[in-house]
């Protein structure tokens, strides 16, 4: 009957931690590069309407450190959006070592990335030690 008790229990927490929402520290906080300053991003569950709602370019490649994103705005910039995005991709015909040292969009040839219907929500931050770079 413990045994019973415990399985129990087991599966019940298991169930809670599944639909439990997360907190800021359990969310992914990909690294996003805007004008060379690292920000951390937090997910956060959202939606808004492209057609009605501002939004924020994001592009998605190999860049400087091995970060995947380079944001076209960031925090404290006249045109930020709170971290609205719509997603564009490296096209697969361009060579992703291209863009290895890119940390701003201004690096970007963006003739080099298609547009997706992705667009999603992810406030942005600034990262503690930007001075480094």
């Amino acid at each position: 009957m413990r045994k019973l008790s415990l399985l129990l229990f087991a599966a019940a927490a298991a169930v809670f931690m599944i639909q439990a929402p997360l907190t800021e520290a359990s969310r992914p906080q990909p690294v996003i590069w805007a004008d060379c300053e690292m920000y951390d991003g937090i997910v956060t569950p959202a939606t808004f309407e492209p057609n009605s709602d501002a939004f924020d370019e994001l592009y998605v490649g190999s860049f400087r450190d091995g970060l995947n994103l380079i944001s076209d705005a960031a925090p404290g910039y006249g045109d930020y959006n709170g971290g609205r995005w719509h997603k564009n991709v490296l096209k697969g015909s361009v060579d992703p070592g291209k863009y290895a040292n890119a940390c701003s969009v201004d690096d970007l040839d963006l003739s080099d990335f298609e547009s997706t219907n992705d667009y999603f929500s992810c406030p942005m931050r600034p990262r503690r030690g930007n001075d480094d770079n």
